[in-house]
C-alpha cells in the first residue's frame, strides 16, 4: 500500500512537473515574443519616421519643381510624344495667347504654323529614334488671337529609368 502511495505521489509530482515546465517554456516563449513585437514594433516606427522624413524632402522638392517651373521667366510645357499639352506655365499660356485648360485639350500642332509642323515632327521623330539629344529652332506659333508670333523653341526628351521615351519638354522664347 505504502508503494502504491508514492508511485501515486511520484506519478503526481512528475505530471506537477510537467505541467510546471510547460509553463515555463510558455513564459520563456511569451517573453521571446513579446521581445520580438517590441524590437519590429520599433523597426517599424524607425521606418515610418524614415517615410515621413522622404515624403518631406519629396514634398519640398516638388514644391521646387512647381515654382521654377511656374515663374520661369520662358515659357516652359511638357507634351506627350504624340504632341498633346501635359503641363504649360503661365509665362507659356502669356506668349501665345491661349488659356492652361485650352492649351491642355490640343497639341503643340495645333498652333504651330501649317509650314512649321512637318519640320516639327521630323525632329520629335529624332528624338525619339534617339538621333539627336534635343533641337533648338526659330518657328512660328498660332496666337490665340489668330496672327502668328515667331519664337525660338528648344525641344528634349524625358525618358523613363528603363530607356524608353516619356515625353517632351519644350521651353519658348
Amino acid at each position: 500500500c505504502v508503494s502504491f502511495i508514492a508511485i501515486a505521489i511520484l506519478a503526481f509530482w512528475l505530471e506537477l512537473q510537467k505541467r510546471l515546465d510547460a509553463e515555463a517554456i510558455l513564459r520563456q516563449n511569451e517573453l521571446e515574443l513579446r521581445d520580438r513585437v517590441m524590437q519590429r514594433t520599433a523597426e517599424l516606427q524607425a521606418e515610418v519616421e524614415e517615410n515621413r522624413a522622404v515624403h518631406a524632402r519629396l514634398s519640398e522638392s516638388e514644391l521646387r519643381f512647381r515654382s521654377t517651373f511656374e515663374q520661369a521667366a520662358v515659357g516652359l510645357c511638357h507634351a506627350s510624344l504624340n504632341g498633346i499639352f501635359i503641363r504649360v506655365n503661365d509665362k507659356f499660356c502669356s506668349i501665345v495667347g491661349y488659356a492652361r485648360e485650352e492649351l491642355l485639350e490640343i497639341s503643340f500642332s495645333e498652333i504651330t504654323h501649317p509650314d512649321d509642323r512637318e519640320s516639327d515632327w521630323q525632329h520629335v521623330r529624332s528624338l525619339l529614334a534617339g538621333e539627336i539629344a534635343g533641337f533648338s529652332r526659330e518657328k512660328r506659333y498660332l496666337h490665340r488671337d489668330g496672327h502668328f508670333i515667331w519664337a525660338n523653341v528648344t525641344v528634349s526628351l524625358v525618358r523613363k529609368s528603363n530607356g524608353e521615351p516619356d515625353y517632351l519638354i519644350g521651353v519658348l522664347e
